[in-house]
């Protein structure tokens, strides 16, 4: 096979690299960066389509009322963690576009992290030995189930749990319980 076949072959692979062949740091530097340029794109894109993606399509018969998706996913956090008693307020006046901007990176952070780890796999795999290459497998396996288990146990024990503990204080000192949406 010919250099350019090669070259052809690892691109169609999705890889810019060949196995074989040994790069310098300068080339090894410009790998990553193309890598992470995608990263960057995918969080950028992602970011930008939750920010305008719609939680339905009734703007459309009605156009002055659009609702984001991110303030459902937002009203629906709120609901499911905080109790009635407490009313959240913004502080400023650019704190809801601030807090929708922040959920909508969240998201996109969400969204772009297994397109991060892809990415950064594809750039270490020609380094890897074969016995190395087996143990990545149960390694992501791993990885993914603690990372999603350790965010269901946040948002479903150790959230409540705060507020519950917490609350206590504002009838203490009898004193309303109004946070700000930052906070929360």
């Amino acid at each position: 096979m010919s250099a350019a076949e090669e070259g052809v072959d690892s691109k169609l692979l999705g890889g810019s690299m060949s196995k074989d062949k040994e790069l310098t740091f300068q080339e090894h530097l410009a790998e990553l960066a193309s890598r992470l340029k995608i990263v960057l794109y995918t969080l950028v894109a992602s970011t930008i389509i939750f920010m305008a993606l719609p939680a339905d399509l009734s703007f459309l018969h009605n156009p002055p009322v659009f609702k984001p998706l991110v303030s459902v996913l937002l009203a629906y956090v709120r609901e499911d963690i905080l109790p009635t008693s407490v009313r959240l307020i913004a502080g400023e006046i650019t704190t809801p576009l601030e807090l929708y901007i922040l959920a909508s990176f969240a998201l996109g952070v969400a969204v772009t992290l297994p397109v991060l780890f892809y990415e950064v796999y594809r750039f270490v795999d020609p380094a890897l030995y074969p016995e190395e290459r087996r143990m990545v497998y149960p390694f992501v396996a791993a990885f993914i189930s603690l990372f999603i288990a350790g965010a269901v146990f946040g948002y479903k024990i150790l959230s409540p749990f705060m507020i519950w503990a917490l609350l206590p204080f504002f009838e203490a000192l009898q004193v309303e319980a109004l946070v700000y949406v930052m906070d929360f």
